[in-house]
């Protein structure tokens, strides 16, 4: 069973946008025979998460915040930095929400929301913004912040 490391800080940057202070970790124990190691997720302070979307209609039945929020913003950097699978990402979404408490049919149907609903996010969309003089790129359906001089490098 896997577990967070670390406790979410995070600082909102509008109603519906948080931008984590500091780094959130996931890990897990991986047994392959005798051999038991440990893995692990690190999702780095400044990345910029919405917790869990869940899509128009559904939100009443799903709290993003609430048992799916940590499952959702490690959801978020694995289609940011898309490593691994599409698949691969969106069952460690479905384990982190049963390990975080939320019921095996609610689970499911989130599964299967991220399955059917998020992989248009999949797959290398490019942009950029600024947000309160925070400027971030859009990768995946999410944005990661850099710098004045970054974004300046990337345009240049």
């Amino acid at each position: 069973m896997g577990h967070f490391t670390t406790d979410l800080i995070t600082k909102r940057l509008d109603a519906r946008w948080v931008q984590l202070e500091k780094p959130l970790i996931y890990e897990w124990p991986v047994i392959i025979g005798d051999l038991c190691y440990r893995e692990f997720i690190f999702v780095p302070a400044g990345f910029i998460t919405d917790y869990a979307t869940a899509p128009w209609g559904l939100q009443n039945t799903f709290n993003r915040k609430g048992k799916m929020g940590l499952a959702g913003i490690v959801h978020d950097w694995l289609y940011f930095i898309e490593t691994g699978t599409r698949k691969e990402a969106d069952q460690l979404f479905h384990k982190i929400c049963r390990e975080q408490g939320l019921g095996r049919i609610r689970a499911g149907l989130a599964y299967w929301g991220v399955r059917i609903g998020a992989g248009r996010h999949w797959g290398g969309k490019d942009d950029t913004m600024c947000i309160n003089g925070v400027w971030s790129t859009l990768r995946g359906g999410h944005w990661m912040p850099f710098t004045r001089e970054q974004f300046t490098d990337r345009k240049g």
